[in-house]
């Protein structure tokens, strides 16, 4: 039984009365402090805490890494997006709802899964989703994955594990690496930043390094590595490259190992920040100016040609431990071959999952500065949208998979939404939905069958989503699912990342119908069901409603709301 708050609140008065009656008045009340736990069970405790309640709750093991936030669920409804303790064995909400105060139930939830009616599981969750049928696309004679004139390197830069402040995420300094691909001929090329999400950050045997990053125990113990997720858009990075684009993807493993700890906005700030940061590094290399970070892991400073010699040496041991198969490889470059070599005039940046965010981060940030870079475009990916964040003046391709097992309730179609109107500018804005496709399986470190460590199929974590009947991947389920093989799905990726960039960066109009609404699907990806709205340019549209609020004008029947 759980004492109430009242209860507690009376025998509090009580004493005092009591205490101040034998001392006859002669001296201060000395009551004791009411007893901050007000409600707890087997695994959790709700504590009174200035301004509201704390309310914890104790993990049977360590939490999942992945993209969507946890939450705290307290008899029945979500309080709050929880922070995970350094262990990741608790999670806690600050609230200021009272009714935690006398909480029956609480346990761990996802912020994705907050509706009990669409979790997995739920009654009639299991049963068949009538996936609306479209006419059959017609074949686009365009294929954005082909490669083009332009030959170019490929390289690793890698300036240490603790090489750059990473902002509002508590202190913690982070790496600066990523991979560059390059276009060898025709000066100055339009520049891609890319950004993975959320996903674990090491592999290895030996004890993890109990601040979780670097993922060495200790300086010089190679027992722990990091886990390249920057490497896996590799697709995407060289149907670029060939077309004359500079393509950097960078690594934020730091970023991961700490946004659920200590980052109030799970680390979208210190995405976008250092995706921003990443743009002041290209441009010092593309001037010729010296670039150079100070690594506090090992007390050193790192020039970028060593950062170049560092990052092959770092890949000649990870790339053969992780890739399946032969690792990718890497061209020798110097500082001087990025000289004049990006065209920061014309800037586009993809994030995918947590990194979807990130990149409206970045675009956001960008816009408060004095001397602003130039984003043309951004395509957040499969991402989340925890801050709800809009983005005026800058195209934006939101990129949605049906079978995300990840961010399951496709949260990223508010950046769309909350965009539509919000500004009266005229730009490109576009949903794609790609249906049968997960979350992971964009990034080939992700995905089983092409990498090592840390892989799954994020839908089909549990019995009842693999043997969901529309995405499931169960045998039983062969006749009704719509996933796509990871090859299949990792080359639409490709097709949409690439043509969006070529089409807003490089004006190549022939990719729009990939964008503005048309039916149709490029030729070279088989039949793959895409589909595309776009929004109207404010210019060009005449607003009825916007059912953003009710309306007498507006009616439900049967149900809807």
């Amino acid at each position: 039984m759980h004492t109430t708050l009242s209860r507690r609140i009376g025998a509090g008065l009580s004493a005092v009365l009591v205490s101040a009656t034998l001392a006859g008045f002669s001296g201060p009340a000395s009551a004791a402090l009411p007893d901050p736990e007000l409600a707890s069970g087997e695994d959790f405790t709700v504590e009174r805490t200035a301004g509201g309640y704390l309310v914890t709750v104790e993990l049977d093991d360590a939490l999942p890494i992945k993209s969507d936030a946890p939450t705290i669920v307290v008899d029945g409804v979500t309080v709050g997006i929880a922070a995970e303790s350094a262990d990741g064995r608790s999670l806690s909400v600050f609230t200021t709802d009272p009714s935690v105060a006398s909480a029956d139930d609480v346990e761990a939830g996802w912020s994705a899964e907050s509706d009990p009616a669409t979790s997995p599981g739920a009654p009639g969750a299991d049963d068949a989703v009538a996936v609306p049928d479209v006419q059959a696309a017609p074949s686009l004679d365009v294929d954005p994955t082909e490669h083009g004139d332009f030959d170019w390197t490929e390289s690793i830069y890698y300036f240490g594990d603790q090489a750059i402040d990473l902002a509002a995420i508590g202190g913690v300094r982070g790496e600066v690496e990523g991979k560059v691909y390059l276009p060898t001929t025709g000066g100055a090329r339009p520049t891609v930043v890319l950004l993975h999400g959320r996903h674990s950050s090491c592999y290895g045997t030996g004890p993890s390094n109990p601040l979780r990053w670097p993922c060495p125990i200790e300086p010089g113990n190679t027992d722990r590595k990091s886990i390249p997720s920057y490497a896996g858009y590799d697709g995407t990075a060289r149907a670029l490259a060939s077309n004359g684009y500079a393509v950097v993807s960078i690594s934020a493993n730091a970023v991961n190992s700490n946004d659920n700890q200590l980052a109030a906005d799970q680390g979208a700030q210190a995405r976008g920040q250092l995706l921003l940061d990443t743009l002041t590094m290209l441009d010092k290399a593309t001037k010729g100016e010296p670039v150079s970070f100070y690594d506090a892991w090992l007390d050193r400073t790192v020039t970028l040609d060593q950062a170049f010699l560092d990052g092959a040496a770092s890949y000649a041991v990870r790339g053969p431990e992780g890739f399946v198969g032969p690792a990718p490889e890497l061209d020798t470059v110097t500082a001087a071959d990025l000289v004049g070599r990006f065209d920061l005039s014309t800037i586009g940046m993809m994030g995918h999952s947590r990194g979807g965010e990130g990149v409206t981060s970045a675009a956001t940030l960008n816009q408060g500065l004095e001397d602003p870079w130039a984003i043309t475009s951004i395509l957040p990916l499969a991402p989340v949208d925890f801050g709800r964040m809009t983005v005026p003046d800058v195209p934006m391709n939101v990129m949605l998979p049906y079978c995300d097992g990840d961010v399951s309730n496709q949260q990223g179609q508010h950046m769309l939404d909350d965009s539509r109107y919000a500004f009266g500018d005229d730009v490109l804005r576009t949903g794609v939905w790609v249906m049968g496709a997960n979350h992971n399986f964009f990034n080939t470190v992700w995905t089983p069958g092409k990498y090592n460590f840390s892989v799954s199929d994020d839908w089909s974590g549990n019995t009842a989503r693999r043997n969901e009947p529309t995405c499931g991947t169960d045998p039983s389920v062969a006749d009704t699912s719509i996933r796509l093989s990871s090859d299949a799905q990792y080359d639409v990726g490709t097709a949409y990342m690439a043509g969006w960039f070529r089409l807003t960066l490089g004006g190549e109009d022939q990719f729009l119908p990939l964008f503005d609404g048309s039916p149709g699907v490029p030729a070279v990806l088989d039949d793959a069901d895409v589909r595309t709205v776009s929004t109207a340019p404010a210019g060009e549209r005449a607003t009825i409603m916007t059912f953003e609020q009710a309306d007498s004008l507006v009616r439900t029947f049967s149900g809807a709301s």
